[in-house]
């Protein structure tokens, strides 16, 4: 993945000024076979410089951001964390691959024509610069989410005022933002929010896999960190609840993430159980912890991902879902 010296390449925004601009709307019909389309744009020269100076603002954000940051490396991506600017490899995103390759073959579906196109399967902006660095044509590409709400709806009626005088708008109506949310160069996205990135790409079939792969790895036993022996009853009715849930899948993946599992042991099981009533089946004897039917996967996520905490001021006890790790100054 790109780090700081190549992306201060693009930052150069001069290198905006010449490069072809190509606007696509991006849809997702979620079919078994050709579930990306995307749409054409014919844009004005007035629409072209319009979006050169949004990226070129959004690019001046990044630069700030990046200078902001303590280490030398743009953040990776992390699930647990509302991070301000990350950065992800884009063979991480399914369907990444082809977008990529509909845009730079151009093999589009055809011109956007809004009597065609169902609102609510549009996913994305996508805004192609074809750039030239050191002899070389690179493509960078900004996304913005669609939002169906920010568009004049062809069956009402859309008007203007001018000096005072209120005039019919004609035609297809629809419009882009002031900002953009995330760039793709050279297999890599850098992103300043993390739910954009997550909506525009439907993130949630990644999550599903690192979910499922988890299990599949703790009940195999392929994690040798990993103390405590764990026998799943129904596996196949395990992955069909993760499979059946985002926001379950979510948790396990941000648990696979973190690896604070690695830490524990099956003393430290037991405390846990016995300390907060989680009706854990525990095998005593043979150091076992049995996932039967009855048991919430929502608890097993929590425990993987160290969630329970107790207060530093009061007495308090908790389920911590969001975890930002702080610098601990230790007594000397």
């Amino acid at each position: 993945m790109i780090d700081k010296e190549e992306i201060q390449v693009i930052i150069n925004q001069s290198l905006l000024d010449e490069a072809n601009v190509g606007v696509y709307l991006y849809e997702n019909k979620k079919l078994k076979e050709n579930s990306v389309f995307l749409y054409n744009l014919n844009i004005e020269q007035k629409i072209v410089d319009s979006i050169k100076s949004i990226a070129k603002a959004y690019l001046s954000n990044i630069a700030e951001l990046i200078n902001n940051q303590i280490s030398d490396s743009i953040p990776v991506y992390n699930p647990d964390d509302e991070q301000v600017i990350f950065k992800i490899d884009s063979d991480q995103i399914a369907v990444f691959s082809e977008i990529y390759n509909i845009i730079v073959n151009q093999r589009l579906y055809g011109r956007y024509k809004k009597d065609i196109i169902r609102e609510n399967k549009i996913k994305a902006w996508i805004f192609r610069f074809e750039i030239e660095i050191d002899g070389k044509i690179e493509q960078i590409l900004f996304f913005q989410r669609f939002l169906a709400n920010k568009m004049l709806k062809s069956r009402g009626v859309p008007i203007y005022e001018v000096d005072n005088e209120f005039k019919l708008l004609e035609g297809n109506i629809i419009s882009f933002g002031y900002l953009m949310e995330l760039l793709y160069f050279k297999k890599t996205f850098i992103a300043t929010r993390i739910a954009p990135f997550e909506k525009i790409f439907g993130y949630e079939e990644y999550y599903k896999k690192c979910a499922c792969q988890l299990i599949e790895d703790l009940a195999l036993k392929h994690i040798p960190e990993f103390k405590i022996d764990m026998q799943f009853e129904n596996m196949d009715d395990v992955i069909h609840k993760i499979q059946s849930n985002i926001f379950l899948a979510h948790k396990f993946h941000v648990a696979q993430y973190n690896g604070y599992y690695k830490e524990m042991d099956f003393s430290k099981l037991e405390d846990l159980d016995k300390r907060y009533s989680l009706g854990l089946n525990l095998d005593k004897v043979a150091k076992k912890w049995i996932i039967d039917e009855h048991l919430d996967l929502w608890i097993i996520a929590s425990i993987l991902n160290d969630e329970y905490d107790r207060s530093q001021i009061t007495p308090n006890e908790y389920i911590v879902f969001k975890k930002r790790q702080l610098q601990v100054k230790l007594p000397n």
